[in-house]
């Protein structure tokens, strides 16, 4: 019988069992230790889905047939890698803290942003696009096409309204609360000493934001799904939702977004939440993929502007 797990992936179940079964045989036949990264490569490559799904089929389908599964040791680079991210690691989360906390607002005239940092910006700015292009090759367009087209103008007119409810309660958190405008990118003159989503500050290039937008719109499926999964998948219940909720909204204050303002995405983590209760992963990643359509949209309508 399928897992439960197949109420949260695109991939039917089953659909990978005798493939899996297959891996499986063929190394044991040879005498060599099941790789659980061949397997995850073996479904990714046959279904087109994200590693992180694969690995999730991959991980069901050893829990039900009781597979044992050993990765190759790390390689000498790998575990450099691995040890140095462990020492960077308290590094970056105090630096974070330290942020937080001393990350407030420019009042006057914004820093000029030295050479060195622009440098930082347009290398962050290719490195997203790399990623972008990356997960659209093979099916991830198609796959993301097949969410856009189900849009309809009902479905847009409420994820504006709780986008338009989102964006009144961070105004009213930053009025009441004023010492919740707290960022680490203030400490960076990124963007003219504001706050911002990294993720979207490719966007502030002239002319390519225009380019990135659009791509950043066909991934938008794709990434609504990865969060549904990481915050929503198996919520029991609204008291489990508020804490899910909470969390999901501030860990985006990692890329930049002022503490005020990832308390007010809270809000729309619990209308996701619903949307889960209501419907499953599909309707829920479809509301979030509007949600985040909305708001690309009205940004890039405003570059239209800016550049008339």
């Amino acid at each position: 019988m399928a897992s439960n797990l197949y109420a949260d992936s695109p991939i039917p179940p089953l659909a990978c069992d005798e493939l899996i079964a297959s891996a499986v045989r063929a190394a044991t036949e040879a005498g060599e230790p099941v790789s659980r990264l061949r397997l995850t490569r073996l479904v990714k490559e046959a279904q087109g889905c994200r590693t992180s799904e694969a690995h999730e089929v991959v991980k069901d389908y050893c829990a039900r047939h009781g597979v044992v599964v050993a990765d190759p040791p790390a390689k000498p680079w790998q575990m450099a890698l691995g040890c140095t991210f462990l020492l960077l690691l308290p590094i970056l989360l105090a630096g974070f803290i330290y942020g937080i906390v001393a990350g407030v607002p420019h009042h006057g005239t914004p820093t000029a942003a030295p050479a060195w940092m622009g440098a930082v910006k347009y290398g962050w700015a290719a490195l997203l696009t790399f990623f972008l292009v990356r997960d659209l090759r093979g099916d991830g367009l198609r796959r993301s096409l097949t969410v856009l087209r189900q849009l309809r103008p009902g479905l847009v007119a409420q994820n504006l309204l709780v986008v338009l409810v989102t964006i009144g309660c961070a105004f009213l958190l930053d009025w009441l609360c004023p010492w919740l405008d707290r960022s680490w990118l203030y400490l960076f003159p990124l963007n003219g000493g504001h706050a911002t989503n990294l993720n979207l500050l490719p966007a502030t290039i002239k002319y390519f934001g225009l380019f990135f937008l659009i791509l950043l719109a066909l991934n938008l499926p794709a990434l609504a799904r990865a969060e549904e999964l990481k915050y929503r998948k198996g919520t029991r219940d609204w008291r489990d939702a508020l804490g899910r909720s909470v969390r999901f909204g501030l860990a985006h204050c990692w890329i930049g977004i002022p503490i005020y303002a990832g308390l007010a995405l809270t809000v729309g983590g619990l209308w996701f939440t619903w949307q889960y209760f209501r419907g499953g992963v599909e309707r829920r990643t479809l509301h979030h993929t509007t949600y985040n359509l909305t708001l690309v949209t009205v940004l890039f309508a405003l570059l239209l502007l800016r550049l008339a």
